[in-house]
């Protein structure tokens, strides 16, 4: 474990200060490990080291849900460097005096969160405390058994995206805009509603965070169509492709630098709160005077109602329906028909689950009456004649 004789500069540096002297002075950056200067006084481990104390350290994975669920070590417990529950959640974890080491790590040598990690809890008064700065990645290749990639322990390191092959999905705004314009294009912004307060002005762009988009990536809905994605600067992005390979998708490409490589002025202001379900009752109330549809049917429309998370689709494990509902498979499936048969939504199944497509004139994730709103109902109309 090494500790660095503090140098002659002041001792709290601000990330974004260590970004500017990186840029001024390169021969820093070549290091292996470029910010560990400047963060005099906080104490890195090795992996060979982390390796002997593996089974006596306190391991805190400090990165979101999303990167936790693609890539941790098998130890690690989550407790974020960006909720506001850090230092709760370290609190009771271990003695402030204890022996066994306190050890942080995050995605590699150039993030600095898991710095500010490690002087955060120092300042908590945490004694023995280091930053495994050579990140996740360093630790799969050569600690699988102590790790999990995509939910798998041991990890296959075998199955770690290189670099080259994400660099290869990363487009230019030019590039990017010129396949949004397409009529096959998907383009999703999978920031959380809470981190979007500007967006890039592309026609068609909808916001889909992490949480609900994995569930439709899971599902298969858009193998046959060209998904766009885009975040803040690039980086979620690289996690998400884990998630897109494993699940088979080809035609896909990412935002080169994210939203903040695109020109201010070609971004707009976003609201903050999420789009509302919008439903329309009078229709709601005609479906419910239908003679066709019994008290089953009527129940599934208003559970898949209740998960639309995106414009007018719902995904459901059959599992969980079944439950809800208390009815056979055979019951759920005659429900869905029967409502299909009314035009009240489309149906498909991949596995244990269904993937609903609901009538835009009987409820949307939004305001109706709009652009794309038009689109999916007319579409919508167009598949129910096909299926006919």
């Amino acid at each position: 474990m090494q500790t660095r004789k503090r140098l002659p500069a002041p001792r709290i540096l601000f990330p974004a200060l260590a970004v500017l002297l990186l840029a001024a002075f390169p021969a820093l950056g070549q290091d292996e490990f470029p910010l560990r200067p400047f963060y005099p006084g906080v104490a890195s481990i090795s992996t060979s080291e982390l390796a002997e104390v593996y089974d006596s350290a306190v391991i805190i994975d400090i990165r979101t849900r999303f990167e936790f669920d693609v890539a941790h070590m098998a130890r690690a417990k989550r407790i974020p460097l960006a909720d506001g529950q850090f230092r709760l959640g370290l609190k009771g974890l271990r003695g402030l005096n204890s022996a066994a080491p306190l050890v942080f790590y995050a995605n590699g040598p150039t993030d600095s969160k898991v710095y500010e990690a490690v002087r955060k809890a120092m300042h908590m008064g945490f004694a023995n405390v280091f930053a495994y700065d050579a990140g996740i990645f360093a630790w799969i290749s050569t600690q699988p058994e102590h790790s999990y990639l995509l939910g798998k322990s041991p990890a296959r390191p075998e199955r770690m995206i290189p670099p080259r092959m994400f660099e290869r999905r990363l487009l230019s705004r030019e590039a990017f805009t010129e396949r949004a314009a397409l009529p096959d294009a998907v383009v999703i912004d999978i920031r959380s509603r809470y981190h979007r307060e500007f967006e890039p002005r592309i026609p068609g762009l909808r916001n889909i965070p992490m949480s609900s988009l994995l569930e439709m990536i899971d599902s298969r809905i858009w193998m046959e169509k060209r998904l766009l994605f885009l975040d803040q600067n690039a980086t979620e992005v690289r996690w998400l492709q884990y998630f897109l390979e494993a699940n088979g998708y080809v035609d896909y490409a990412f935002l080169h630098s994210g939203v903040d490589g695109w020109p201010k002025d070609l971004r707009r202001r976003v609201q903050a709160e999420e789009a509302r379900l919008t439903m329309n009752q009078h229709a709601l109330a005609e479906l419910a005077g239908n003679m066709l549809l019994d008290r089953t049917a009527l129940r599934l429309l208003m559970r898949v109602l209740s998960r639309i998370r995106l414009e007018n689709i719902a995904v459901a494990e059959s599992s969980t329906l079944l439950a809800a509902l208390e009815i056979s498979p055979e019951a759920l499936r005659a429900a869905a028909e029967s409502l299909r048969r009314e035009q009240a939504l489309l149906y498909s199944t991949i596995g244990d689950t269904y993937i609903f497509e609901i009538n835009p004139g009987l409820a949307w994730r939004g305001e109706m009456g709009g652009t794309i709103w038009k689109e999916r109902a007319t579409q919508f109309l167009n598949a129910v004649q096909r299926r006919r």
